[in-house]
């Protein structure tokens, strides 16, 4: 078998941007698991690289809600976060 990592770039406020890794998958059906994952999140960039990724250096750091909710995530939903800047409700669970 002949594996291939397939990564996802991701922000943090904790440690900015950085690339994740998503699964293992061989390289006959890499495409197929790509065409999933970006099916699912059509925000994200997803890549197969046997090593990590560089992260790009021309990438700005998002902005942070403002919202004191975030103090207590697993207490608030999405829904309370609509008009916020997306990345507080992608903090959250519902």
């Amino acid at each position: 078998m002949n594996l291939i990592n397939m990564w996802s770039l991701r922000f943090s406020p904790s440690f900015g941007w950085y690339w994740r890794l998503e699964r293992q998958c061989e390289n006959k059906n890499q495409d197929a698991w790509l065409t999933a994952f970006r099916k699912d999140e059509p925000e994200i960039t997803f890549v197969c690289s046997r090593k990590t990724p560089k992260v790009p250096k021309d990438l700005k750091p998002r902005k942070a809600c403002n919202c004191d909710r975030l103090t207590a995530p697993n207490v608030w939903k999405k829904s309370d976060h609509r008009g916020h800047y997306p990345d507080c409700a992608s903090l959250l669970k519902d």
